[in-house]
């Protein structure tokens, strides 16, 4: 576990290779980053071993097709939590950011920084889990023509080890059986500002 008596700033991994994310969490890596402030995500934080290959996708006759999660029994994994502020993907965050983890904040939200002033970046690809006390937003889009305006599109594959009991460790909740509610967001949801 990593603590921080304050806020994170830039928690990012060690960039890309060309498009491509190298990997942040070696394949025997457990790691919780937790912090009583805001932490801002600003680079790709990936799986050496991710448990997903391929996130879902909506096919052209309006099916999902599934992520494909074939490592079952990968071990890495990776909790960020913030206990007073958010955990927010920052502004200097790269066009179609990758996140590996279950992200927390348990007194804000998850979501993109400024999403509603910055330029349509693509997709944020998330492979883990989020749990967060109020609802942020990823970005904005044009509710006639369905082009994306702002921020972030999502797509959000929830990690299947998560169901079995694997856990980023010390992370909050584990063990926990009161939890209050839970949200499903179809494939594909947006957010739209009227």
């Amino acid at each position: 576990m990593i603590y921080v008596d304050g806020g994170v700033e830039s928690l990012e991994g060690p960039g890309r290779n060309g498009n491509q994310p190298t990997p942040a969490l070696a394949s025997f890596a457990q790691i919780t980053v937790a912090a009583s402030g805001t932490i801002r995500i600003q680079g790709d934080l990936t799986y050496e071993i991710p448990p997903c290959t391929s996130p879902s996708r909506r096919n052209p006759d309006g099916t999902i097709t599934p992520a494909n999660c074939p490592n079952s029994q990968a071990q890495n994994i990776l909790g960020i939590y913030s206990q007073d502020g958010d955990v927010l993907i920052g502004e200097n965050a790269p066009d179609n950011v990758q996140i590996h983890a279950t992200l927390m904040s348990s007194s804000g939200v998850v979501a993109v920084e400024n999403y509603n002033r910055t330029r349509a970046r693509g997709t944020a690809y998330l492979l883990g889990g989020i749990i967060e006390k109020y609802y942020g937003a990823f970005g904005t889009f044009n509710s006639t023509t369905g082009q994306q305006q702002t921020g972030y599109g999502r797509t959000f594959v929830y990690d299947p080890r998560l169901r079995r009991g694997l856990a980023p460790p010390f992370f909050p909740t584990t063990g926990k059986d009161q939890v209050l509610a839970v949200t499903l967001f179809a494939y594909g949801q947006r957010e739209q500002l009227y």
